[in-house]
């Protein structure tokens, strides 16, 4: 039996036939976190004027790109050994990609290490934002909202973080 690919214009796919199910959903994946790369890419450079335009740009892009994907990504983000190489690769790229973006800003971040803030606040983002996107929209609790709203408070909650000196506690 073959498998064949038709996605969306917006991912820029071809036709193409497979062997497999699982080759299909390889290069589903791939070209789904393809455009979320490209995507953020564009975002993030295009945003850097100062630190919170390029966080929220950072939100913006990875929440929207799961928002018009809510049915495939779920999916694609169980763990499977072949699929799991290139979430990693996606993962240091969209860490490269924001490190590179906020670079510029450092001395806008007040905590102790700005570079190890700014990658706490990567973690924290696309670990929510994975976590979010495998959860069905009625599962509890604040899951129905929207998007835009969840974007908006990941945005708030990383810029204040980002630009608060650290506690007592904390340093």
């Amino acid at each position: 039996q073959s498998w064949e690919l038709r996605l969306p214009f917006r991912l820029r796919a071809k036709q193409c036939r497979f062997a497999g199910k699982e080759e299909l959903l390889a290069a589903v994946k791939d070209r789904m976190l393809s455009a979320l790369e490209e995507s953020l890419e564009e975002s993030v450079r295009a945003s850097g004027t100062d630190l919170a335009s390029t966080v929220r740009a950072f939100v913006d892009s990875i929440t929207a790109s799961l928002a018009a994907n809510d049915r495939a990504f779920p999916e694609l983000l169980r763990p499977a050994a072949e699929l799991a190489g290139r979430g990693r690769q996606a993962v240091a790229s969209m860490q490269r990609i924001f490190e590179e973006a906020t670079e510029p800003f450092l001395p806008e971040v007040r905590r102790q290490d700005p570079r190890a803030a700014v990658s706490a606040v990567h973690q924290m983002v696309v670990g929510s934002c994975v976590h979010r996107a495998s959860m069905p929209r009625d599962s509890a609790p604040g899951y129905e909202r929207s998007w835009e709203w969840y974007a908006n408070q990941l945005s708030e909650m990383a810029i204040v973080y980002l630009t608060t000196a650290e506690s007592a506690v904390s340093a």
